[in-house]
């Protein structure tokens, strides 16, 4: 622990008393380390300061992208429940309450930037029921998360904006049924997740630098405020066609896995 200023003190006088000192160089030498002492507590200030307002600039811009997903995403999920309202009201019914059970997940963490990979995925699939009814069936889903990627932790609401983004730009334009594949591994230490359609592919000349649509932009930026270097996101040209992108985190388990894997 620190010792606060005449703990300090006390503790230089015993230090140095014994030591022949003259009372001018002893005064000197209790006033220097105070001093530095001082300067210390300043810097310490200083750095706190400093690490709560960075840390409430990053979560408040957290914030204003959560923002920009929830009204884009609600646009096209409303236009899709809207086409079957006359047609079939029970599957209207049903979508709403999908978006619904999405909506809700959104609200309720708002506050809390990571949830479980299972809570994740659970709030993916009622996304998808409404994509493929918007679609007419014409979209096929195949998700495959091995059972340990289940409790680690990823940013709310990560998937869903890299899985619009693979109907609107790769499987809308494809003649035919779209098929697009969801999959969580665990590899080590790390979470690779990847979102993988078979639809017309990148255009020439793409680069992830020059895009600005508001799902892969605010994915990157979301993912470089949480974590930095220590992740990658990769998109690319799939084998035989189509797009895959890539998502490489840190493996962590929520806090209570981690307890119950401790008490084990």
């Amino acid at each position: 622990n620190i010792l606060d200023e005449q703990s300090f003190g006390r503790h230089m006088m015993d230090m140095v008393v014994g030591e022949g000192y003259s009372d001018l160089t002893l005064y000197c030498m209790i006033v220097a380390a105070l001093t530095a002492y001082e300067v210390y507590q300043r810097q310490l200030a200083q750095q706190a300061a400093l690490a709560k307002a960075e840390r409430m600039a990053v979560e408040a811009r957290l914030h204003v992208l959560e923002g920009q997903l929830n009204p884009h995403f609600l646009f096209n999920a409303l236009n899709a429940i809207s086409a079957y309202v006359e047609r079939d009201p029970r599957a209207s019914r049903r979508l709403m309450a999908d978006l619904a059970d999405v909506l809700r997940f959104t609200l309720h963490h708002a506050q809390g930037q990571e949830v479980r990979l299972a809570e994740e995925m659970d709030v993916l699939h009622r996304y998808l029921d409404l994509e493929q009814a918007r679609y007419d069936d014409q979209l096929a889903v195949d998700v495959d998360v091995e059972a340990d990627a289940g409790d680690a932790v990823v940013p709310a609401l990560l998937l869903q904006p890299l899985v619009e983004n693979a109907i609107r730009h790769g499987l809308r334009a494809r003649v035919g049924v779209g098929h697009l594949a969801i999959s969580a591994r665990r590899r080590g230490n790390r979470l690779v997740l990847r979102v993988e359609d078979d639809g017309v592919g990148l255009p020439p000349g793409w680069q992830m630098d020059a895009q600005r649509g508001v799902g892969l932009a605010n994915t990157r930026e979301r993912l470089a405020l949480l974590y930095g270097p220590d992740h990658t996101l990769r998109v690319e040209s799939a084998p035989g066609g189509g797009t895959r992108v890539e998502v490489d985190l840190p493996f962590r388990l929520a806090a209570r896995q981690r307890v119950q894997e401790v008490a084990a």
